[in-house]
């Protein structure tokens, strides 16, 4: 009876353990390619499902959430023939298991493959300048061969973003010495525009002294006093000093009327 009772418990074990095994369960995210005698059954979903040994069996689990791949590429050469090191992330997502478990060995390294030859066919389509300055439009033209390419394995390309792009020291070092020589030329352009400006304000005060009368005189006078107050020995010339005559008289002659009292001061 023993015996019998441990054979029984045996049975029902190992029935349970076969029972487990002819479960499956999928999350959320995922999805399951079934087979059945070899070939393709049904996709399941998210949720419970059952295989049965020789006739039914679960193939490949896939993930459908958004995914990511770092591309690198080294010494691209672009179409001005300049060596590049560029990365790239692409970001990609599972739309039909079945296509991608069955029509690709392994989808992942297969859009690997292709995005790291679809970089280097764009490099070498651009200059570099246009690497540089338009990543958008390249990020959209490295999506949109990358999709034409993926679709039939079932993957699709939500977006893909240059993230660096590296070019040689040397290069860097005559990049930055162009862009200060454009920088200096301009501060030189700016500084003759001001010049130019100064010349003409200098032109109209002229035109302005030679048609007012008496105008030349003041500003001299105006001139003399700033250098007056710094305590300065002046040295007057002497069309200006005929030009003061008038004015110095006035002030000789009010000087030699004032109070005695008022010139020993």
């Amino acid at each position: 009876m023993a015996v019998f009772t441990s054979v029984f418990i045996g049975l029902i074990a190992f029935l349970v353990v076969g029972i487990v095994k002819l479960i499956g369960f999928n999350n959320e995210f995922e999805q399951t390619v079934l087979l059945s005698l070899g070939k393709y059954h049904r996709t399941i979903g998210s949720g419970f499902y059952f295989t049965f040994p020789f006739l039914r069996s679960a193939y490949a689990k896939v993930d459908t959430r958004l995914q990511t791949q770092t591309i690198t590429a080294e010494k691209i050469l672009s179409r001005n023939m300049v060596p590049l090191d560029i990365d790239a992330i692409v970001f990609l997502r599972v739309t039909n298991a079945r296509n991608a478990v069955l029509e690709v060995g392994n989808y992942q390294n297969a859009v690997y493959g292709i995005a790291q030859t679809t970089l280097r066919e764009l490099a070498g389509s651009r200059d570099m300048t246009e690497l540089l300055n338009d990543r958008e439009a390249c990020d959209r033209a490295l999506k949109d061969s990358l999709a034409d390419k993926t679709n039939e394995w079932g993957v699709e390309i939500e977006r893909v973003e240059i993230k660096d792009i590296l070019i040689p020291a040397t290069l860097q070092n005559a990049m930055s010495a162009q862009e200060q020589a454009v920088r200096e030329r301009q501060a030189r352009v700016t500084l003759a525009g001001a010049e130019v400006q100064i010349a003409e304000q200098i032109v109209k005060a002229a035109a302005l002294y030679t048609n007012t009368s008496g105008a030349m005189q003041i500003r001299q006078m105006n001139l003399l006093g700033d250098i007056a107050r710094n305590n300065s020995t002046i040295i007057v010339p002497s069309d200006v000093a005929a030009s003061l005559s008038g004015i110095l008289g006035v002030s000789a002659s009010l000087k030699n009327s004032a109070p005695p009292d008022q010139n020993r001061t």
